[in-house]
């Protein structure tokens, strides 16, 4: 997921919000439309 853009948010979260973080993360995972989803994108440009 973005973790990498949130870092410093994640890591002074409690232990509770914590796990909460890790749960999200765990459904995220299993739902199909999300499969692939990145923070990396892919931008293709076509010269005239």
């Amino acid at each position: 997921m973005y973790t990498k853009y949130i870092q410093d948010v994640i890591e002074n979260l409690s232990d509770e919000m914590f796990e909460k973080y890790l749960e999200f993360n765990s459904l995220i995972c299993e739902r199909k439309d999300m499969v692939g989803m990145s923070h990396h994108t892919l931008d293709i440009f076509r010269k005239k």
